[in-house]
């Protein structure tokens, strides 16, 4: 058994993790609606870390350069519907995180997102209740494995990092978070994670 009764709070990803999508957006927007891949892709080449980080607005973003390029007259607020309301949370991980919060075990979200995903989903599937806290990469202007990003979570935890169970579905995500402290999951699934946090002493339902 690994150190028993040691993690006060746990970190969740959000894509792969707790919310679960069959496809990328570029690919399913492509085929949709005809749209050469390319074209939609340049938009997550170029732009988007800086929507993620908060430095430039999707909204604009979209309808000073890709809107028309991608032959969309619909209008920003549809489209962002189109693009968000993909995917559904993880049900037996939504029971997970609420099974964990009712033993006193702070849930934190950290998340590479801009606002608008964000706000959608608050608004339509109540993300925001789900959580003790969540942090964005919009909000703290840094993306998962930057410095700022990794304080803002220790401070909202409100652990140190040796306490803190930090989960991803990247290994090279995880490889950085590791030089900084934080007890690391590869998460790769729910009866692999159950088994983690035995071994940590957090005994769930299975």
């Amino acid at each position: 058994m690994r150190m028993a009764a040691q993690i006060e709070a746990i970190v969740f990803d959000f894509d792969g993790m707790v919310y679960l999508t069959d496809e990328r957006f570029s690919e399913r927007f492509s085929r949709d609606f005809n749209v050469p891949i390319e074209e939609v892709a340049e938009l997550f080449k170029n732009e988007f870390q800086d929507c993620q980080r908060g430095k430039l607005d999707l909204k604009s973003v979209l309808q000073q350069k890709y809107l028309s390029r991608w032959n969309w007259n619909k209008g920003i607020d549809p489209l962002f519907d189109y693009w968000f309301s993909d995917g559904k949370l993880n049900e037996d991980i939504v029971g997970l995180i609420r099974e964990l919060r009712r033993k006193g075990i702070k849930c934190v979200l950290c998340t590479n997102n801009d606002k608008y995903r964000i706000e959608y989903l608050k608004d339509n599937i109540h993300l925001d209740d789900l959580f003790d806290d969540i942090v964005a990469s919009y909000e703290v202007s840094a993306l998962k494995t930057e410095d700022r990003m990794l304080q803002a979570v220790t401070e909202r935890c409100g652990s140190k990092p040796g306490k803190i169970l930090f989960c991803d579905d990247k290994e090279s995500h995880v490889q950085i978070l590791e030089k900084q402290g934080f007890l690391l999951h590869i998460y790769k699934g729910l009866a692999q994670f159950k088994t983690v946090l035995s071994e940590y002493g957090i005994e769930v339902d299975k």
